[in-house]
């Protein structure tokens, strides 16, 4: 599903040196496969998965998604991707102040003519319905909490029907009960939808639910277990 061949990512700073955040990283992971990319703060998970994610392109190497090099695509190309095969849950929810939770599920379907507005009103609900929100779905983000607004960015994530979800920290923001049940939830939903799941995390206990561990240190693959 997603493969990494030599992939390196280096920025320019402000003094003209440059800085290696990806060094010569190889990678397979299959379709429905879990797999967690652990490693400290400035490992470069966070480059890897904007990356997979196609929010990123390469310094070198190839990336391939699904069999196809999408190292050189155009900014249209990767964004139609994108939104055909990606899903994201992010640490800070990232939900639009004034729409409902209806409306923010409903978002990611907003930029495709697959769907009219009655579909996708259609499939917002049904998908906030299986994250267990069917009573909250006219709240505004402001009166939800923390949880429950992971719960609509999760929702959001998948209304699209995605073969890849990517999440970084998904849990960071929330308190660890709360973390675990929206974290439980996560890999359920993705398990019934058959997607691959590719998670950042600081939190061993929480990788170890993966299939796959694969452990970063600047910027290199230091193992994978």
């Amino acid at each position: 599903m997603i493969a990494f061949e030599g992939v390196g990512k280096d920025v320019e700073l402000h003094n003209g040196q440059r800085l290696t955040l990806l060094d010569r990283v190889d990678l397979a992971v299959g379709a429905g496969e879990f797999v967690a990319v652990v490693g400290r703060s400035g490992s470069g998970k966070s480059t890897m998965l904007n990356l997979i994610g196609l929010l990123d392109t390469p310094t070198r190497g190839r990336i391939l998604l699904d069999g196809r090099d999408v190292s050189g695509c155009s900014d249209s190309e990767l964004s139609r991707l994108r939104g055909q095969h990606l899903g994201f849950v992010f640490q800070q929810f990232n939900l639009l102040a004034k729409r409902t939770a209806i409306a923010n599920t409903a978002a990611p379907l907003v930029f495709t003519t697959a769907y009219d507005a009655k579909e996708r009103t259609r499939r917002a609900v049904e998908q906030l319905r299986r994250v267990g929100l069917e009573h909250r779905m006219d709240a505004l983000p402001s009166t939800m909490s923390g949880g429950e607004q992971q719960r609509v960015a999760i929702a959001r994530a998948l209304v699209g029907k995605p073969r890849i979800v990517l999440a970084d920290e998904p849990t960071g923001s929330l308190d660890e009960s709360t973390g675990a049940q929206v974290m439980r939830l996560l890999i359920d939903e993705v398990r019934h939808a058959d997607a691959t799941l590719l998670l950042v995390t600081h939190d061993l206990d929480l990788a170890r639910e993966a299939d796959r561990v694969v452990r970063l240190e600047k910027g290199k693959v230091l193992e994978e277990s």
